[in-house]
């Protein structure tokens, strides 16, 4: 008597499948409505306003009159533009590529027997006044002063002639660890 009670009250596999997606579609949306509602209830709250305090460097990242070279970024907070070319910045020539790294060429998938390295950091790898260039003679440096991942690079090219080798400078001055 007790197998016929346990096997007639066992729930077939599809109903119980059933059940639980039943249960995870109605989370999905009671999150999907608390996101609406917080979204058209609440003031948007950029992530510059959470993370950088001090108006003095908002004004560095957020003003266009301040900041020459950087934009806004929402995961980031801030980024260099793309396509600058030689624009001036705090005694620096900064160029960059269409993807906001200062580098020469395009960034993209990386091509069969090609040797890549990759520099993070703040305004020590970005190579802060580096070429040192004063505002009043924008044109007048040395462009053989280059940032340290650039002349990595230039030098391992020159060390490795049979090889295709890529540095890619990917620092933003005011970038830490943080």
């Amino acid at each position: 008597m007790r197998n016929q009670t346990a096997t007639s009250n066992k729930i077939p596999l599809r109903r119980r499948l059933l059940y639980i997606g039943f249960i995870y579609v109605l989370f999905l949306l009671f999150l999907l409505s608390v996101e609406i509602v917080t979204r058209l209830a609440m003031t948007r709250v950029e992530s510059l306003d959470l993370f950088v305090s001090t108006a003095q460097q908002k004004m560095q990242v957020a003003s266009p009159q301040q900041s020459t070279i950087f934009e806004g970024d929402p995961l980031l907070l801030w980024r260099l533009k793309p396509n600058l070319d030689h624009a001036i910045w705090d005694f620096t020539v900064v160029s960059t590529n269409a993807q906001s790294f200062r580098a020469d060429y395009p960034i993209g998938r990386k091509p069969a027997g090609t040797f890549r390295i990759v520099c993070l950091g703040d305004s020590v790898t970005f190579g802060y006044r580096v070429p040192p260039v004063w505002p009043d003679k924008p044109k007048d440096y040395n462009p053989e002063w280059q940032p340290f991942p650039m002349l990595l690079e230039k030098e391992l090219r020159k060390a490795n002639l049979n090889r295709r080798i890529e540095v890619f400078p990917m620092a933003v001055p005011g970038y830490t660890s943080h």
